[in-house]
């Protein structure tokens, strides 16, 4: 006996299990303190990242500034997560190797938050715009990847997981998962959602259509999507602005016309769907997806799936169980 858990991303577990654990952290100065020490015990080490930072559990309520990071690490590139992963904090050396600087605009479902009086970039990166940095930071090996991935699995087998549904996964991590998976070296199985922000993975395994593996240990045939970001960092998308923030009602991170038509696509060549969606608005553009894409033979068929739905307006609950 065992569980499945239905959503985690295995690669970012097993590279958390050896970075800085920012998890719990009570204050701004303890996530520095945290930050400070790694440096001193790690010189000349890199890129440093941290995971786990929380604004709501701290006295002071609200987002971080980069300055006191800068004077802690003035040459260090340093990216630090916010616990969900939707936000990030880092330094003016990590935002220099990404070309981030006052000119540089917002994308396309992400925010740079800037100093209100000079424009300079805080630091502090919101869903898309992390991309920014992450693209900036040296790509993992292929052994670096299987380290993370075997980590990550020896952990959850600690905890009593079985079976375990990886929401997002990357080519380069598909790689690893298909060959440790030939080698019998899985030791739980994995459902793999296939990243769909990836440049040319989707319409790679289009072509190539749902795989299941004979003995189970690893199965394709989900893709992942986002219509929005995380309530903590303010980028799930809702109906009616933030209570604490009124001129923002959060981020769409893919328009619903291309959700719309990668969803229509996906289920043509037979994968489910599953979509991240946090926000209330972004639930009920999810739902109305669903509603106009799929039959109802394709709804008992592949199951639409909806990651989160967090935040749901009263009118848009009996419409789960009517899309099935």
């Amino acid at each position: 006996p065992g569980l499945i858990d239905a959503h985690l991303h295995l690669a970012s577990v097993g590279a958390h299990l050896s970075s800085l654990d920012l998890t719990g952290t009570a204050s701004f100065e303890e996530v520095l303190e945290k930050t400070a020490q790694w440096l001193e015990d790690r010189p000349g080490d890199g890129w440093l990242l941290g995971r786990g930072w929380d604004q709501n559990d701290w006295p002071v309520q609200q987002f971080p500034d980069n300055r006191d990071l800068n004077r802690i690490a003035p040459d260090t590139p340093v990216c630090l997560r916010r616990i969900d992963g939707h936000a990030a904090l880092v330094n003016d050396a990590a935002l220099a190797a990404a070309g981030i600087g006052p000119g540089t605009p917002d994308p396309e479902g992400g925010k740079i938050f800037r100093n209100p009086d000079t424009g300079r970039p805080t630091g502090l990166l919101l869903d898309l715009a992390i991309d920014l940095v992450s693209n900036a930071i040296p790509p993992s090996s292929s052994e670096a990847v299987e380290r993370e991935i075997l980590a990550a699995t020896a952990h959850f087998v600690g905890l009593g997981l079985t079976a375990v549904h990886d929401a997002g996964v990357t080519a380069d991590q598909l790689e690893v998962y298909q060959r440790l998976a030939g080698e019998g070296a899985l030791p739980i199985r994995i459902y793999a959602m296939l990243e769909g922000s990836e440049p040319g993975l989707l319409e790679q395994w289009f072509e190539l259509g749902p795989d299941t593996d004979p003995a189970d240990h690893l199965v394709v045939r989900c893709v992942k999507l986002y219509a929005d970001g995380a309530l903590g960092s303010r980028g799930a998308a809702l109906l009616d602005p933030y209570t604490d923030d009124p001129d923002n009602r959060g981020l769409l991170l893919t328009a619903p016309e291309e959700l719309e038509r990668v969803y229509a696509e996906a289920t043509r060549h037979g994968f489910q769907v599953a979509i991240h969606a946090i926000g209330d608005r972004a639930n009920r553009i999810v739902l109305d997806t669903v509603a106009k894409v799929l039959s109802p033979e394709d709804r008992e068929r592949l199951r639409p799936r909806i990651e989160h739905a967090q935040i749901l307006h009263p009118d848009d609950l009996p419409r789960f169980a009517t899309l099935n």
